[in-house]
């Protein structure tokens, strides 16, 4: 599987990208064997395409290399690169899905977060405060969950973003938002 995955890697496009990664990281022993050829191929073909990702591709791709620890260690700064300029350009289209999966999975990513550009944490706190209002409440537990785990973000965090996650949470208090943000912390 892993050689067929590398050998077409170079034709992949953001989906199937995201999706190979996503089975990775949900198959342990798979990705634990992941020969080495296979992490570059597909780092490779994420830079090449993420300037075409839309937000779910964005998401995706960040929250696989979340979970695959291998293959976060070993992302090339290029490519932590591309995906912040792909996903500070989508996050004005971003649903509240795709806002708190983002900060969900750089919250896990301690070098890409720790590199995150400031101009990405101001578009994902305007798009986090624009979607707010949408958000279920694993939504609201995931967005609040980043933002304690991404301090320099939470430090800069507007007063619009903290009233409307607030009023979020309030909304959807009864839906478990609370049980699900404690649990986490």
């Amino acid at each position: 599987m892993a050689q067929a995955a590398a050998r077409v890697a170079t034709n992949m496009n953001a989906q199937n990208i995201a999706n190979t990664l996503n089975a990775y990281s949900k198959l342990e022993e798979a990705a634990a064997d992941m020969p080495r050829s296979l992490w570059d191929a597909l780092a490779e073909a994420a830079e090449r395409v993420a300037s075409n990702m839309n937000a779910q591709a964005v998401g995706n791709t960040l929250n696989a290399y979340s979970k695959l620890e291998e293959a976060a260690a070993e992302m090339p700064r290029s490519l932590r690169d591309a995906l912040a300029q792909a996903a500070e350009r989508v996050a004005p289209d971003m649903n509240a899905q795709a806002v708190a999966n983002t900060l969900n999975a750089y919250s896990k990513l301690k070098e890409a977060a720790a590199e995150m550009p400031r101009s990405l944490r101001d578009a994902l706190a305007e798009a986090a405060e624009r979607v707010a209002p949408c958000m279920t409440a694993q939504h609201v537990a995931n967005t609040l969950n980043a933002y304690s785990k991404l301090k320099e973000a939470a430090a800069e965090m507007p007063r619009s973003l903290r009233d409307a996650l607030a009023e979020a949470a309030e909304r959807v208090v009864g839906r478990g938002v609370v049980g699900n943000t404690l649990d986490r912390h």
